[in-house]
């Protein structure tokens, strides 16, 4: 039991850590001023590269279940609300995508090796029976991390179009809230 204790202490002092190394990193990416103009700079010198970039970062965050929520805010503040929704949602489908395939061929072989547990029973039912409009309900829900929802959907039995529908209406008004808020973070910033 003792070992239990300590292992979930550890889990907690760990995602402790990361959390305060992610919330430094996204105050010092939006808050420097350097920062901010050495990746203008950088833009500036790869203007089509750029996007690309930004779109596997997003994947590469997804896939590794880190929050991409920061990557929207930087659309936003890199590329304006215009352009910067459309990289935005073209890096979340091909984050979703990626997550979703890795669900489907990767994890969904090992899970049914294994038996799964009676809730997860429960909610890949409720996903195969609303289909579409699970994914769209799970992925406008703010709470819910994007990057394991295309893992769980994985191992459903819905089709990569129906997901990919699901969360592209799902994840619009939170693209737009995201982006929208970094535009409006570099107009306020520039103020001041």
């Amino acid at each position: 039991m003792n070992q239990k204790i300590h292992n979930n202490l550890n889990s907690k002092i760990k995602i402790t850590i990361f959390i305060v190394i992610w919330i430094t990193l996204f105050s010092q990416v939006l808050f420097n001023e350097e920062i901010k103009e050495q990746i203008f700079y950088l833009l500036e010198l790869h203007p089509i590269l750029a996007p690309f970039i930004f779109i596997i970062l997003q994947v590469l965050f997804a896939i590794f279940a880190l929050p991409c929520s920061p990557l929207t805010l930087f659309a936003g503040i890199l590329w304006g609300l215009g352009i910067g929704i459309i990289y935005s949602t073209i890096a979340t489908l091909f984050a979703s995508v990626s997550t979703f395939l890795l669900g489907r061929y990767v994890i969904r072989k090992r899970t049914k090796e294994q038996a799964m547990k009676d809730w997860h029973i429960k909610v890949l039912a409720l996903i195969d029976k609303y289909k579409w409009k699970a994914s769209l309900v799970a992925h406008i829900n703010p709470l819910f991390p994007a990057s394991p929802l295309g893992y769980a959907f994985g191992l459903s039995e819905i089709s990569l179009f129906t997901f990919t529908y699901g969360a592209i209406l799902g994840t619009l008004p939170l693209q737009l809230a995201l982006v929208g808020a970094g535009d409006a973070s570099n107009f306020i910033l520039n103020i001041f």
